[in-house]
């Protein structure tokens, strides 16, 4: 084996260790920003367990498919293609593995605020408080201007 070949296999698995902990990271931003800025501890043991699975099969499939087995150009259609594969077919599996499970390992919908949800629109706060920010205009108080016809 050359130096060569070595390195290009230490290169291809330091991006699939990237792509692995993007999963981890963003999922865990989700859960995030899903319950509304706050971390509910009833949600990180499913969530770990969720973004472990998630890297895991990155790494699986990305070795099956092609992108971490195969040395590509860097930003090739080739790459892409085999890449965006990859995270397809993750995305599905999970997806489908979140929807079977029960008791619920990730969030799925919108939180509901248990103070304030007599209202329809308060099912999720983060939603209402932006759809209100919007209504009420800009920080300054300030509104936005309004669609005015021309004349002449």
């Amino acid at each position: 084996m050359t130096a060569h070949v070595r390195k290009a296999r230490w290169l291809r698995l330091g991006w699939a260790a990237v792509d692995a902990l993007i999963w981890f990271a963003m999922l865990f931003a989700a859960l995030w920003i899903r319950l509304d800025f706050s971390i509910d501890d009833s949600y990180l043991r499913g969530t770990a367990t969720f973004a472990l699975a998630a890297m895991i099969g990155q790494l699986v499939v990305g070795y099956i498919v092609g992108p971490y087995s195969i040395s590509h150009l860097l930003g090739s259609f080739e790459e892409i293609v085999e890449l965006t594969t990859t995270t397809a077919i993750v995305t599905t599996v999970l997806f489908l593995w979140s929807l079977m499970t029960a008791p619920i390992v990730i969030p799925r919908g919108c939180p509901a605020d248990r103070r304030r949800s007599r209202h329809r629109h308060d099912v999720c706060p983060a939603l209402h408080r932006a759809h209100r920010a919007l209504a009420q205009g800009h920080a300054d108080g300030s509104r936005a201007p309004r669609h005015r016809p021309r004349r002449g």
